[in-house]
Parts: C-alpha cells; structure tokens; sequence
C-alpha cells in the first residue's frame, strides 16, 4: 500500500488554519490543493512532491525574511527541518516506487483529509506524526 502519511503532516504545517500566518505574519504559497486538471489516475506522486517543494520553498523565503526582520526562532526552525525531512522521504518514496494504480487512491485520501473538519484533522495529525516518530 502507497505510504500518505508524510504528505498529511506537510499538509497540517501548511495548512492548519494558517497557523504561521497568523502566528508569525508569515506569507506563503497556500493553494496547494491539486488543479482539476489534475484529477486523474495519471497524476503522479512526483507531482505532488513539485508541489509541496515548491511550497515548501516558498516558505523557506518567507522564513528566512522573517528571521531578519524580527529574530531567529527555533519553533520555526524545527518546523522546517521537519518539512524537509518529509520531503526527502517522499521523494525516495517516488523514486523507488512504481505508481499502479494507487495515485487515484492517494489523490483521494489526499483530497479527503485536506476538506476535513479543523478537529478531526488535528486529531488525525497527532496519530500520524505520533506513528512518523
């Protein structure tokens, strides 16, 4: 079975209410959900990976004008170590993993958690970052 969950724990760090944003003032990329023209069984997971990258790049930027601006901050600091940390597990994964028939089913686990209610996606973070550890 495809492994999704480093993509849920990305996806809390980015998404979680904008929690950084509101928290810190810090701006970025936040329309990670995947485009309609991406529905399809032939979406791979490298794409996904581009896009969290992408993202993920985009916040680093954002982190690093922080850092000037006000100070450095560890919270911050760790929370990007272990965005990329998952990065780098989930481009593995896409490098040593044929994709058969298993995009449609994490494209719709991706989906499926994304639109969650705030509560049961924090509860389902903490089990899956508890299980990541």
């Amino acid at each position: 079975m495809l492994e999704t969950k480093p993509f849920y724990k990305v996806t809390l760090i980015f998404k979680k209410e904008n929690y950084f944003y509101k928290k810190y003032g810090i701006k970025y990329m936040s329309d990670m959900n995947v485009p309609s023209s991406g529905n399809t069984p032939e979406y791979r997971k490298q794409e996904y990976y581009d896009r969290y990258k992408e993202t993920l790049d985009c916040f680093h930027k954002s982190f690093t004008d922080y850092q000037d601006k006000k100070g450095n901050s560890n919270e911050l600091q760790k929370v990007m170590d272990d965005c990329l940390g998952l990065l780098n597990q989930i481009a593995k994964e896409s490098l040593s993993k044929k994709q058969q028939g298993t995009n449609q089913k994490l494209h719709s686990d991706y989906e499926s958690y994304i639109h969650a209610p705030s509560k049961e996606k924090a509860q389902n973070i903490e089990k899956d970052v508890s299980e990541l550890s």
